[in-house]
């Protein structure tokens, strides 16, 4: 989800002690929508994704931007079983959770 209190993410692959940060905040985001991106992620056994607490510093087009906690939706999370690299090996590919930056 994107909306106003939505903003930075931090994908963490712990096999490779690897993070990537990924924006959910655009200048639309002073009401609430669905959207997606697709992440090709890393052969690893998990990863974590975090919510922020930085604030984007993005225009709205209209009004202005929340200033309290961000706060996130992750609506689906797709795990890919990569065949070649072990049993437990899962590839990040693209239930409903929410998380609120600490």
């Amino acid at each position: 989800m994107m909306g106003p209190k939505t903003g930075w993410l931090r994908l963490a692959f712990h096999d490779f002690r690897q993070k990537r940060k990924r924006l959910a905040y655009d200048k639309k985001s002073y009401y609430r929508r669905y959207s997606y991106w697709f992440e090709r992620g890393l052969p690893s056994n998990s990863f974590t994704i975090a919510q922020l607490s930085d604030i984007p510093d993005i225009a709205l087009d209209k009004g202005t931007g929340w200033a309290g906690p961000r706060q996130g939706n992750i609506l689906g999370v797709m795990a890919v079983r990569q065949p070649d690299e072990g049993d437990d090996a899962m590839t990040l590919a693209g239930g409903s959770q929410s998380v609120t930056a600490a």
